[in-house]
């Protein structure tokens, strides 16, 4: 039986732990129904704790949405390409892009 992938494709940038942060801050409460509260709040989390700025969170998570939105169904017909629209319209996303 074939298994079904969930998650990210595994794209990560080698060496720098932000990335994976930014997107673990999204992904993990993606189907819950507080899902940009939670995510602000890891986000928040990771960056006090990690002493990351929050402003390089969002930008390696719009870029990962930008790079994978067509990851797993051609032409976007899924709930990644979903995820992904959600992330690059959130407004902390979109103005920290106009920084």
């Amino acid at each position: 039986m074939a298994s079904r992938q969930t998650g990210h494709p595994g794209l990560t940038a080698g060496g720098d732990p932000r990335f994976g942060a930014a997107v673990a801050a999204a992904i993990f409460p993606a189907d819950t129904e507080h899902a940009p509260e939670i995510t602000r709040q890891l986000t928040a989390r990771f960056a006090d704790e990690f002493g990351y700025a929050v402003d390089d969170l969002l930008l390696y998570r719009a870029a990962y949405a930008m790079a994978t939105s067509d990851a797993f169904a051609p032409g976007g017909g899924d709930k990644h390409f979903a995820w992904c629209v959600t992330v690059l319209e959130d407004p902390a996303v979109t103005e920290s892009l106009h920084r």
